[in-house]
């Protein structure tokens, strides 16, 4: 009996080491783990980073959260390093499972949108951001005839007429008739669904395009100042006009036959237009180079 009870003692004495002291030892400190993982990143390991990472997933000591995290990251290697877009769903994913209240959700749903879309599944990647746009925004009042819809959008007479009404006045004049108007509503359409494939792969996002929208606008308010600034500096008056065509006559002689001041007037105009344009850019240059107190050191 004595050696019975020794020999369950020592079962006991086993169970307890199995149930709590191994799991100590297989804890894994989550901050080393990380700095670890960096370091594989920076070799550009990134598979190795990616089961690095899985097994903090796998370690007991983590909260929701940072299992959320640690997904994201994840992810993010899957999508950004190995183009690896159904590991990164499958990632991503688990971020809504773990913590359906994490912080990084806006981020991971766009995310899910371009994977989705990135792998061939626009039809879902359409439905997750239907889902999201109907979260985030109101729900629009339909004003006026629908003449089409895309998905649940609806495309309304209204709208159709202001897309063309921002056309130079020239194509205004082409699209005036029923039929016109219904190859552009096709163009738009068209464009509209391009567009949101674009967005659903996160091209919004996208740095060169940034980059290239940015020097667009720049370029377009550098541009609107010099006309603020030289509208006034650009008017011709008739005088000068006469005086331009006297000295230029020459010029404006077509098969021996010299053109009336009335014929070139116009294009007199734009001509000195221009050369005012041109010097009072000048002078605003070199009078915003002065109020700066601008240096150019020369080489």
């Amino acid at each position: 009996m004595k050696k019975f009870f020794l020999y369950l003692l020592q079962i006991v004495i086993a169970v307890i080491i199995v149930m709590f002291l191994i799991p100590k030892q297989l804890k894994i400190n989550v901050e080393n783990q990380k700095k670890y993982v960096n370091a594989l990143m920076e070799k550009g390991l990134h598979l190795q980073a990616v089961k690095e990472y899985q097994k903090l997933l796998d370690a007991s000591n983590l909260s929701r959260r940072e299992s959320a995290n640690i997904s994201y990251l994840i992810g993010n290697i899957y999508m950004e390093d190995l183009n690896d877009y159904d590991g990164a769903l499958t990632s991503y994913l688990k971020v809504r499972i773990f913590d359906p209240k994490s912080p990084l959700n806006s981020e991971t749903d766009q995310k899910i949108i371009e994977c989705l879309e990135r792998t061939g599944r626009s039809f879902a990647a359409q439905k997750e951001m239907d889902k999201l746009t109907l979260l985030k925004e109101p729900k629009p009042v339909s004003r006026g005839m629908v003449v089409a819809k895309i998905g649940k959008r609806e495309i309304t007479i209204e709208e159709l007429e202001n897309q063309i009404n921002k056309l130079p006045a020239y194509l205004q004049e082409i699209y005036k008739t029923k039929p016109r108007q219904m190859e552009f509503l096709k163009q738009y359409i068209y464009t509209e669904l391009l567009y949101d494939g674009a967005k659903r792969r996160n091209y919004d996002r996208d740095k060169d395009i940034i980059e290239q929208a940015f020097q667009i606008k720049r370029s377009l308010m550098v541009q609107k100042l010099i006309e603020e600034e030289i509208k006034d500096k650009i008017k011709v008056s008739d005088s000068e006009v006469k005086l331009y065509y006297e000295s230029h006559k020459k010029e404006f002689v077509e098969n021996e036959k010299q053109k009336s001041l009335e014929e070139v007037k116009d294009k007199i105009i734009k001509i000195l237009e221009s050369e005012k344009a041109r010097e009072a850019e000048k002078e605003l240059i070199e009078r915003m180079l002065k109020a700066e107190k601008v240096v150019i050191y020369e080489k």
